[in-house]
């Protein structure tokens, strides 16, 4: 019986994390629909060690892309700014391009999606992350990851 209480709630928990881009373009990305998942780095931290951050789920990939497989991966991002209640777009020569969007709460969770691209070595670099949790504005997490 243990078993199967431990069990359903390890299930539980990874359903919690497929279900938590639900809703929004770049679910795709995360579930290895456009890149595939052996090209990506991906992290996934839940629980108390974010706790102190005020977030309850961050998730991110790392990749590098063809300018094909760029125009992909904005036109998903660009389409969940469409629907953001907040954005900010950030450039810079050395550090590439950062575009942050707030999306609308679900089930009292905050939702914020960044995306930030890079020229390495003449290739592209970008990193798209997917965070909830009760920060409540772009400055709040600006705050938090400046620190």
């Amino acid at each position: 019986m243990k078993r199967l209480t431990v069990l359903l709630i390890v299930w539980m928990s990874c359903w919690a994390v497929v279900c938590a881009q639900r809703g929004l373009s770049v679910g795709g990305l995360f579930d290895g629909r456009i890149i595939p998942k052996e090209r990506m780095v991906e992290t996934k931290v839940r629980g108390k060690m974010l706790s102190k951050y005020r977030l309850s789920l961050f998730r991110s990939v790392r990749f590098t892309v063809s300018l094909h497989e760029l125009a992909e991966v904005t036109e998903l991002v660009g389409s969940d700014a469409k629907s953001a209640v907040s954005s900010e777009r950030m450039e810079n020569k050395e550090r590439g391009t950062t575009l942050m969007l707030q999306m609308a709460p679900v089930a009292g969770q905050n939702r914020y999606v960044c995306m930030k691209t890079a020229i390495d070595g003449g290739r592209v670099a970008v990193m798209v992350i997917y965070m909830e949790g009760k920060i409540e504005s772009l400055d709040d997490l600006r705050k938090i990851i400046n620190k």
